[in-house]
C-alpha cells in the first residue's frame, strides 16, 4: 500500500514538472518577436524558412559526376513548377555566370543554365519577392578538370520577360 502512495506522489510531481516546463516554453515563445526582413532582396536562410515560402527540390540532369540537386525557395509565390533539362556536353557558360533564356513554346517558362564541376552537387536558388531577382548558391568544389552544365526550367504563373531576370551565382566557402 505504501508503494502506491509513492507512485501516486511521483506521478503528481511529474505532472507539476511538465506543467512548469510547458508554461516556461509558452512564456519564452510569446516574448520572441521576429525582426522584419527586407522586401526586395533574396536572403536565403537568414530571414525566411521553408515553412514561410514555397520550396521545390529538383534533381538536376547531369551527364557526368555525382547526383546534383537544387532546392528552390520562392519568396515571390509565383513559381508554378521547376524541372531540369538535359545539358549539352561540357561547360557552355563562363564560370560564375548564369545564362537566361526563354522557352519559345511557353512564355511563362525561363531557362537558367550555369556551368560547374562534376562535384558541384548541392545548389540553393532563392527567388526574391519581385520574381526576377534570383540568387543561386553552391558550395566550393575543386579538383575536377571537366566542366559541366546544369539546366533548370522555371515555370511561373504568368509570362516572364527573361531579359529582366537578374540571376546571381554565388560560390560559398
Amino acid at each position: 500500500m505504501a508503494q502506491l502512495g509513492v507512485v501516486a506522489h511521483a506521478a503528481a510531481m511529474l505532472r507539476r514538472a511538465l506543467l512548469l516546463a510547458m508554461s516556461a516554453i509558452l512564456v519564452v515563445g510569446c516574448a520572441a518577436t521576429p525582426s522584419p526582413s527586407p522586401a526586395a532582396t533574396p536572403v536565403p536562410g537568414a530571414t525566411a524558412t521553408a515553412a514561410t515560402f514555397p520550396t521545390f527540390t529538383v534533381d538536376l540532369v547531369e551527364r557526368v559526376g555525382a547526383d546534383a540537386t537544387v532546392v528552390i525557395t520562392d519568396q515571390s509565390g509565383t513559381l508554378a513548377s521547376a524541372r531540369s533539362a538535359a545539358p549539352g556536353d561540357g561547360a557552355s557558360v563562363p564560370d560564375g555566370a548564369i545564362q537566361t533564356a526563354s522557352l519559345s513554346a511557353d512564355p511563362n517558362t525561363i531557362v537558367l543554365t550555369w556551368s560547374g564541376s562534376p562535384c558541384d552537387t548541392a545548389h540553393r536558388l532563392t527567388i526574391a519577392p519581385d520574381g526576377v531577382s534570383m540568387l543561386l548558391e553552391r558550395p566550393r568544389c575543386s579538383g575536377d578538370a571537366i566542366g559541366v552544365d546544369h539546366v533548370l526550367l522555371l515555370t511561373f504563373d504568368h509570362p516572364v520577360d527573361f531579359a529582366k531576370v537578374n540571376p546571381i551565382l554565388r560560390t560559398l566557402g
